[in-house]
């Protein structure tokens, strides 16, 4: 079942989709996806919204960028070859490499911290699950094998685990495994549905967002699932938060504008900034900011 690119099964929520990545101190960029020209590409841009640049070559749809931790290159999806397939290039732009070619649609990639390995999402068996593979596209693995569908993965900042969604209790959840693919646990356990999930600097916790309070607010809560805490009570929606290397603030995606638009806002929830002000649907998928 092709899901495209604004959705996968989220719901109501529709918006172009991307994986957290482990924060990178050296940089000051953010990484994001918009359709503002038109078409949906990867763009890059400072913290406070200046020197807007866009990554992606225009052919086809480009978007759910992921940095490796070095800061060299941007893995990202595109439907330049008839379906969706994982494609790798220089953070500054230039000819793409293609990492995956399976005739199944293959999205939202995302790298560990040292850019060795990406984590992404494959339907080759049917159904979208979790698979591994090496930066080049080699050694190409499963990880889950549910009939639900399992989506957004994310690594921890040690490399050893993955934080991922999965609608196969009947709502979305987040759930971690091992890179090795054991140790699969559910964290969410509850009714609710939580999903984008990104850890915290120190991957002693997890930030997501959930609708356990009527729309969805970000949260954070230990790995064990424990200590669900509200991050910031903001209208509308909040999705796809990340963390700045210094920890003070957090980057998201909100609507609460009427449109989707890229936000920053402290830990403690107070002063919201929107950061892109565009009249496309500009959705954040990496955020790089230097403390």
């Amino acid at each position: 079942m092709r899901r495209g690119f604004v959705g996968l099964a989220l719901g109501a929520l529709a918006l172009a989709l991307g994986s957290c990545s482990v924060s990178t101190p050296t940089f000051s960029k953010i990484v994001f996806t918009s359709d503002r020209g038109g078409t949906l590409q990867v763009y890059k841009m400072n913290i406070n919204g200046s020197s807007v640049f866009q990554v992606s070559d225009n052919v086809g749809n480009n978007q759910q960028a992921t940095l490796d931790g070095l800061g060299q290159f941007i893995a990202f999806v595109s439907d330049r070859s008839g379906n969706l397939d994982i494609w790798r290039t220089s953070l500054n732009g230039g000819p793409p490499i293609q990492l995956t070619t399976d005739a199944a649609d293959d999205y939202l990639p995302a790298f560990n911290k040292d850019g060795t390995k990406i984590a992404f999402v494959s339907e080759r068996d049917g159904n979208p699950n979790l698979y591994i593979m090496n930066a080049d596209g080699t050694a190409q693995t499963a990880l889950t094998s549910d009939p639900g569908m399992d989506t957004m993965p994310t690594f921890s900042p040690d490399g050893t685990k993955i934080a991922f969604v999965s609608d196969r209790t009947g709502t979305l959840q987040v759930f971690v495994i091992n890179v090795d693919g054991t140790g699969e646990t559910n964290l969410s356990a509850n009714g609710f549905n939580d999903t984008t999930p990104c850890f915290t600097l120190d991957g002693t916790r997890l930030l997501f967002s959930t609708d356990q309070d009527g729309n969805f607010e970000m949260y954070t809560m230990k790995l064990d699932g424990t200590d669900r805490t509200l991050v910031a009570a903001i209208a509308g929606h909040e999705f796809f938060g990340s963390y700045t290397p210094d920890g003070t603030r957090i980057a998201f995606v909100s609507n609460v504008s009427g449109n989707d638009e890229i936000y920053t806002v402290n830990v403690d929830g107070t002063n919201v900034v929107n950061i892109t002000n565009s009249a496309g649907a500009d959705t954040k998928t990496t955020t790089l900011i230097a403390p």
